[in-house]
């Protein structure tokens, strides 16, 4: 019989920050070490730009790609205002678990959205998809 693995409560999620620099749509990198990114809270100051999108790579300084999802879509969050925090589908985390290495864009990757100021998001990891 299997012995039960037991996860410490204070590893079960992790929280992370990332930056978009001022004049800049994409964030700088989020190293997810093997956790499903749930939740990106949001700053109380925002250049408004309706969707958030994704890049993602297999290295740290590597090339990042625009991430799409299974049926060709471009993997896209809504967003939900300033102050707020916005929480990831469990088809949206399917789609970033593979990728230990994910920038944040404001817009989509058509359109991207420029920032005024830099901007710091947080960022909430857990070890489970769902």
């Amino acid at each position: 019989m299997a012995e039960a693995v037991s996860i410490e409560p204070s590893r079960r999620t992790s929280v992370k920050q990332v930056t978009i620099p001022s004049g800049g749509s994409l964030s700088t990198v989020l190293t997810t070490d093997g956790y499903a990114l749930k939740a990106i809270v949001f700053p109380a100051a925002f250049t408004d730009p309706t969707v958030l999108s994704f890049q993602a790579s297999d290295q740290e300084n590597g090339t990042y790609v625009d991430l799409y999802d299974s049926g060709g879509g471009e993997l896209q969050i809504t967003f939900p205002g300033v102050n707020r925090a916005a929480a990831l589908s469990s088809n949206q985390r399917q789609v970033l678990a593979p990728f230990l290495f994910v920038k944040i864009r404001a817009g989509g990757g058509a359109a991207p959205v420029v920032q005024a100021a830099e901007r710091i998001l947080t960022c909430i990891l857990g070890l489970s998809l769902e």
